[in-house]
Order: structure tokens, then sequence, then C-alpha cells
């Protein structure tokens, strides 16, 4: 078993390059992000489950998020050297005045200081093609929960697309974690919707949703739904009629 050491502080702020680093990516991700009480109150680790916003929503919370948390990352995201072609089309929705050639450009010169930026504010690389990998990077998070450190990740599909405001269908194997936390301390897992309005660059924070002691499939399948629909909830509540038009926008 890995051992993972406690440490102070959060991840990607040690040193002048990386705080430099992050003072650089505020002015274009920060959000204003306060933890609530109900948050605060916890004395035990929180898998933080948020919409996606594209590159926004990780980026954002990277850098306004005032906790000591590992979050999840696409194994594309933290190589994108090797997939400048896979992502400059992703990288043109999110940056229309570019060409298909300016959004290869861009990462070609990007890509080194994205690279820098996401392992530094300690993403943990996650492959859904891979089972193995995907049980690994469910210890992997335990062992960081056990250590103290809170959990990020960002489980939408993304079909047809990420949501411009709202929220996706969930793959809904990350509430696993919530399995693994289980046998590993006996303890019931927290989960805490979380909302990125990138609209008003503010990041809100739902109840939370204990994982149980029911069978596995089960208690991912309601987890899952239920904090999506607290994700769905607090996108309304902040911009009424968005969900269902993402809905009919998708259809």
């Amino acid at each position: 078993m890995q051992i993972i050491r406690r440490r102070r502080g959060r991840h990607g702020f040690a040193g002048w390059k990386n705080r430099a680093l992050a003072w650089l990516l505020t002015p274009l991700f920060g959000c204003r992000c306060r933890i609530p009480e109900h948050i605060a109150a916890l004395e035990e680790p929180v898998v933080f489950v948020s919409n996606h916003y594209e590159i926004f929503g990780p980026l954002s919370m990277a850098v306004s998020l005032p906790l000591r948390f590992r979050f999840w990352s696409h194994s594309i995201i933290l190589e994108p050297t090797k997939h400048v072609e896979r992502m400059a089309a992703d990288v043109k929705r999110v940056i229309p005045v570019l060409t298909l050639g300016g959004a290869r450009r861009f990462l070609r010169w990007i890509t080194p200081v994205w690279e820098r930026a996401i392992r530094h504010f300690g993403a943990i690389p996650v492959s859904r093609a891979d089972a193995t990998q995907q049980r690994g990077v469910l210890r992997r998070s335990v062992e960081y929960m056990a250590a103290g450190d809170h959990i990020v990740l960002f489980p939408e599909t993304g079909e047809p697309r990420y949501s411009d405001g709202s929220v996706t269908e969930f793959h809904r194997s990350f509430a696993l974690i919530g399995e693994y936390y289980l046998r590993r301390t006996g303890r019931m897992a927290a989960f805490c919707p979380v909302y990125i309005d990138k609209r008003r660059r503010r990041i809100s924070f739902g109840e939370v949703v204990r994982y149980g002691d029911g069978a596995a499939i089960d208690e991912c399948e309601r987890v899952s739904q239920e904090l999506r629909a607290r994700i769905l909830a607090m996108a309304e509540a902040a911009h009424p009629g968005i969900t269902r038009a993402e809905t009919e926008q998708n259809a």
C-alpha cells in the first residue's frame, strides 16, 4: 500500500513559481468561493462533485477552493502535448474566435504551462477505458482522504457536449469512492454537490449526500442521482430556465 503523508497548505502553492502561476490564472478562472458552515463543521474529508464547464471548472476550483484537495483529471488533459489534434476542436468551441489551426497553435504554446498547472494543483489521472487504472484511482483517492485531503471531481459525461451553465448526465462509477472509503475506514463518505457559476464567477455548495451501507451498485446510482439533482437545482436557482434551455439545446 502506498503511504501518503499528511502535509499542510494547498497543493500547487509551494514555491514562488507555482504561486506566480496561480496569480496568473486567477484573473481568468478565479471565482468567489466561501465554504459554508455545514461543510466547515465536518471533521472529515469531503468529496466535492461539480459541474465541468469545459476547462473552466477544474481551473476555477484549483485557484478558488480554499482547502487542501486533490482532483480527478482525465489522463488526456494531463498530457495535452500528445493530444493536440483531439483537443483542438474543444478549444475552438471554448474560444470561438480561433480557427482550428489557431486552436492547434494555441495548444502547442499553452500546453507546457497547462501541464505544470494541472500537475501542481494535485491532479489524479483518470482513464475511463482502463478498469485496473480506475480501481487504482479509487484506492489512491481513499488514501489521500485518509491523509486529510479532500477530493474534487467532475463526473459529467459531456454528451453531446458540456453544458453552458447546466449539467449533463453523470458517469456513476465515481461514487465507488464511498464504497472504498467505507471498507478502508468504516465511515460513510460525505459527497458535496458544487455548482460553478461561470457567468457570476461564483462557486456554490449544496447539502451533503452520504454514501450508505447498501449494495454498491444501488448506492452509486442513488448518490449520483441525488448529487446531480442538487446541482441542477442550484443552477436553476441561479439562472431560472437554464436547465430547460440546455435540455432543449442538447436534444
